[in-house]
């Protein structure tokens, strides 16, 4: 009776612990959004991101234009982030837009993954709800998923990675090493700093593969 007692109310925290962390990632994207009812910030990579993506729009490629009206591809950023405002343009809104929208939507998700990171590493209820609520509540996290910039979704495609390679750590299922290898690829395409993640993310598992073999 004790025992099922026990398991009764563990389930019922883990429960509530899920409802809590689910309000919370839709609350980090409300707040986002509220922080950026004006419109989005942007600088200098913003512009060139929103310039390639209307590009992209218009059949030219990842490109902007030169002072002579010359159209010029642009190779200093990841063309992952403006294809991804190109795409959500064929829905209706301008890149611009889209940027604002799609970064807050992804400052839920990040919210969700640091989390699932969290609760992985130490198998506690309230370590979880802790770190989100931190992460939700800082304003350089908050300040990076309301501009224009490319570093939520690398945020996203690097954490995915820590998360798919600790499943191939803990179960040698190379699968798991696949899904890792794609994610790790998607954060080069977001940032060329994604470099990195190839050369350090070797996995030492049962076959000794290592995502950057299979990338």
């Amino acid at each position: 009776m004790v025992g099922a007692a026990l398991a009764d109310r563990g389930s019922r925290l883990s429960s509530l612990s899920k409802l809590a962390l689910a309000l919370l990632c839709v609350g980090a994207t409300a707040l986002a959004l509220a922080c950026t009812r004006f419109g989005a910030g942007i600088g200098g990579d913003g512009v060139a991101y929103v310039a390639g993506a209307r590009n992209m729009q218009h059949g030219l490629g990842f490109s902007w234009v030169g002072p002579r009206g010359d159209v010029r591809p642009i190779t200093i950023f990841g063309p992952l982030f403006p294809a991804a405002l190109s795409g959500l343009g064929l829905l209706g809104p301008d890149p611009l837009v889209g940027a604002r929208w799609l970064n807050a939507s992804l400052f839920g998700v990040n919210l969700a993954l640091c989390a699932a990171i969290l609760r992985r590493a130490t198998r506690e209820l309230w370590a979880p709800l802790l770190g989100a609520v931190l992460v939700v509540f800082s304003p350089v996290i908050l300040s990076a998923h309301g501009g224009v910039i490319s570093e939520p979704m690398f945020l996203t495609f690097l954490l995915g990675t820590m998360i798919l390679l600790e499943r191939y750590l803990a179960s040698g299922r190379r699968s798991w090493l696949l899904l890792a290898a794609a994610t790790a690829g998607l954060s080069y395409l977001t940032r060329y700093v994604g470099l990195a993640i190839l050369a350090a993310a070797r996995a030492p598992g049962p076959s000794a593969a290592s995502i950057a073999d299979i990338a």
